[in-house]
């Protein structure tokens, strides 16, 4: 027999199909927020931290993949990854 999805399972595949855009996991973000003092975080608050943050990482690997290749390298390393944030500040 097939399963009959109805509106449920339109919101759970949209749900999956949310998640696959992006990289980082709510939960740890909320934690983080929570560690710096907040007693209280929307989830508006934590996914648009987490947006921030994908787009700082991206960003940052960005300039690392850069710095590799000038080093004739194709290996992204430590150093690339702090030099690039030392560039980013």
């Amino acid at each position: 027999m097939r399963p009959v999805w109805g509106a449920l399972g339109r919101v759970a595949r949209k749900g999956v199909n949310e998640m696959a855009k992006r990289e980082l996991p709510l939960a740890p973000i909320d934690r983080l927020v929570r560690r710096a003092g907040a007693a209280r975080v929307s989830s508006e608050a934590t996914a648009a931290l987490r947006n921030i943050l994908e787009d700082l990482a991206v960003s940052i690997g960005k300039s690392a993949v850069e710095l590799a290749r000038h080093s004739k390298r194709t290996t992204v390393v430590e150093d690339d990854i702090k030099l690039a944030f030392a560039r980013w500040q």
